[in-house]
């Protein structure tokens, strides 16, 4: 159905209304919460009549009991079991009636109500209970305050002070066999103990709503102290969990008492798991490292260190630590607090600087080997080649001749890698398939001299890749990488190939194979230019894959186990955020 426009006055009438109901609900809210405080005193206060009455008649049938005489009280029994109907009254009032203040007067003028019965049933002036009055006065000052009070200490005084007048004057006959007091008591007696009563009612009032203010204001005030804590508790929690360092705390023994969640996330592991634990189990320390700490402690306020093997399950981290003593309110040291970082990949990215450093190093040094060595080679190389072919040479002549010239050759290849490597050429951005291009290098790879029969090559790609790249830089990569890992298995195995876009943002591109692998040590050094697992290698293979994924702002990353194969995994964003620089060519291994 169609949906009726409101024109502007009935749309701002409309929106009056709402803003009306939300003003009141706000309001109905306060209310309630400011009500919650009376509504628990009321209950309390009927609770508290409900026992008071069952001990008052549980005591007078007690005194009858034990006196075995027919004392003249039952007027008095009925006036007590009269409250339990009431209480229960005030019990449905309570549930079903939401104005508390009006309750809170309606119980307490009932009270008054059945203590002027008690003094009358007692003896009106002579009865040893007026002093009653002063409860309902205090309940008064505690539920409805100095106002209340005042005027409940006023009421009392009026239903006591005309009970004694009406009374004394005949007005109300005595209960019972009571003597008139009227021929004993002067008025000036009555009128005195009239007005001292009402002395003592206001003042009761006075003292009990003064203190039952300043509890009031002090509760309030309470209240905003325990809100203000909780809300530094909360923000103290809210640092300390959105740190991007781990906090973890422990006693003066060494075992974990906390841990923030930027520590179980460095970590691998949750507070459960680790609480209780002695923090030298999660930080590798040397025997007696607590003593010591401490000692340290003691003078310096802080110490720094770095433990190169943060336990973490199975693995392992390095962690840049700091530690300083936790104290208690008096100043006395009572634990310690860790405050650690990652720094893996810090230390990886060290490790890069080195690499390139050694690279750059590498670079300086191929312009002199390019005018030092590779000229003389080729004079060299020459001169041998045309005295072969001038001279008359005998069989073993012949083949030391082809040893020197075999050799001069592999030299000569070496050292164009070499500067390959060191020397940049220029690039051709176009876009390009990735997909197509492992195809194409699969193709050759499985028709060179280094492919068996027992050696098998899989391809999983489920679309195209594209992307904006050098495509010799590429087929390099690809090469570079098949080509190591079939010489990693020379006994045959299958060398899997995947090409996926896991997020839409990136591609990834791993490869992985059942060859020797490589011990830790050994794949923390791969891409180093001369450091090679294969005999007669140079390395300057794997760093040209290297050095080509990192100007594409890619990450290039090495898992490998011995005897286990190896992983590569290439991620490569799509679009670079750098500029790529252009880059050698050549397929060395």
């Amino acid at each position: 159905m169609a949906v009726e426009e409101l024109n502007p006055i009935e749309a701002k009438k409309a929106a009056g209304l709402a803003a009306y109901v939300v003003k009141e609900d706000a309001i109905d809210d306060l209310q309630l919460e400011n009500a919650k405080p009376l509504r628990r005193k009321i209950f309390w206060i009927i609770i508290c009549r409900a026992l008071i009455i069952t001990t008052l008649s549980g005591s007078l049938l007690l005194v009858q009991i034990v006196s075995n005489e027919n004392l003249p009280i039952a007027p008095l029994y009925y006036l007590l079991f009269a409250v339990y109907p009431l209480t229960l009254f005030y019990a449905f009032c309570y549930h079903r009636m939401g104005n508390f203040q009006a309750q809170a007067y309606m119980q307490i003028i009932g009270d008054m109500l059945f203590l002027t019965g008690l003094v009358y049933l007692s003896g009106g002036l002579l009865s040893p209970f007026y002093f009653l009055y002063i409860i309902p006065i205090i309940t008064a000052s505690i539920t409805l305050y100095r106002k209340g009070s005042i005027i409940v200490a006023a009421l009392s005084g009026i239903l006591y002070g005309g009970l004694v007048d009406l009374m004394y004057y005949g007005v109300i006959p005595f209960f019972g066999e009571q003597k008139n007091i009227a021929h004993d008591v002067s008025v000036g007696v009555v009128f005195y103990n009239i007005f001292s009563s009402l002395f003592g009612f206001f003042a009761a009032a006075l003292l009990s709503s003064y203190l039952s203010e300043n509890l009031k204001r002090t509760g309030a005030q309470l209240e905003v102290k325990i809100g203000d804590l909780a809300e530094l508790q909360h923000i103290h929690q809210d640092i300390v969990d959105n740190m991007a360092s781990g906090l973890l705390s422990t006693g003066l023994d060494g075992r974990v008492a906390t841990l923030n969640s930027a520590g179980c996330s460095i970590l691998h592991c949750d507070l459960p798991s680790i609480q209780g634990k002695n923090v030298d189990r999660i930080f590798l320390m040397p025997p007696g490292f607590f003593e010591t700490l401490y000692t340290k402690l003691l003078q310096k306020r802080v110490i720094q260190f770095e433990s190169d093997a943060a336990a973490v399950g199975d693995e392992s981290i390095v962690a840049g630590i700091s530690v300083s003593l936790l104290r208690s309110r008096e100043g006395v040291p009572d634990g310690f607090i860790f405050n650690f970082q990652d720094l893996s990949d810090i230390r990886r990215l060290e490790q890069e600087v080195r690499i390139k450093d050694r690279l750059a190093a590498v670079g300086e040094m191929a312009a002199g080997i390019a005018h030092e060595i590779r000229n003389p080679l080729a004079s060299i190389s020459g001169s041998v080649q045309v005295l072969c072919e001038e001279l008359q040479l005998t069989g073993e002549q012949q083949y030391l001749m082809d040893i020197v010239m075999r050799e001069s050759a592999r030299l000569d290849r070496t050292l164009k890698d070499f500067l390959d490597y060191a020397r940049p050429t220029q690039v051709a951005m176009e876009e390009i398939n990735l997909v197509e291009i492992a195809h194409e290098t699969i193709t050759l790879l499985t028709n060179s001299p280094e492919f068996g029969p027992d050696h098998r090559v899989s391809l999983v790609a489920n679309q195209p890749a594209l992307f904006i790249a050098d495509r010799r830089q590429w087929t390099q990569v690809f090469w570079n990488l098949m080509k190591n890992a079939i010489k990693a298995m020379p006994l045959g195995g299958t060398l899997t190939i995947e090409i996926t876009s896991p997020d839409g943002d990136s591609y990834r591109i791993l490869f992985r194979d059942e060859g020797v692998g490589m011990t830790k040590k050994e794949a923390q050094r791969a891409g180093e230019p001369f450091f090679s697992g294969f005999k007669r290698g140079t390395g300057l293979g794997m760093a040209i894959v290297q050095r080509i994924v990192k100007d594409y702002d890619g990450r290039f990353e090495i898992r490998s186990e011995k005897g286990e194969g190896t992983e590569i995994e290439i991620l490569l964003p799509l679009l670079p955020k750098g500029t790529i620089q252009p880059m050698a060519g050549g397929f060395s291994a």
